[in-house]
């Protein structure tokens, strides 16, 4: 590799550095600092691109993904299961599409709607396989 007649990499590297040390230094330390200022108001503004009409949630698509859900698991951590939502009146299909779609009005969820817990479940055959080292009494 060649950069302006130099082929030693480690002069190439301190050239570039020296480059782009020069172009990304503000020109005027005030006018740098009203830009930076600028920035971080704007930013503190920003709340990303608006919601169209085809990102919000509606009924049919809640109702399929609620009737799509596995029956016979565990309770969750609010002691729902599937079947409470499957088997409930339709109108909880229409509170659950406000709620979603108040969550991406509001660009919030709640921190316990991720919640979740593991119940370790050992199978049928372990204490078997303890008896047979000798670790089961």
């Amino acid at each position: 590799m060649q950069v302006d007649g130099i082929t030693d990499g480690v002069l190439i590297c301190e050239k570039l550095a020296k480059h782009f040390e020069t172009v990304c230094s503000p020109l005027n330390a005030q006018r740098n600092k009203l830009i930076k200022d600028n920035y971080n108001y704007l930013r503190s503004q920003y709340y990303g691109t608006p919601i169209t009409d085809d990102q919000w949630f509606d009924d049919k698509l809640i109702s399929k993904l609620v009737s799509g859900m596995a029956n016979g698991k565990a309770a969750r951590v609010d002691q729902l299961s599937s079947e409470h939502l499957k088997y409930s009146h339709s109108m909880v299909v229409c509170i659950l599409t406000k709620l979603f779609n108040l969550f991406l009005c509001y660009s919030h969820s709640p921190s316990s709607f991720g919640c979740s817990y593991t119940v370790p479940v050992p199978k049928c055959d372990s204490a078997y396989e303890w008896m047979t080292l000798g670790e089961y009494r």
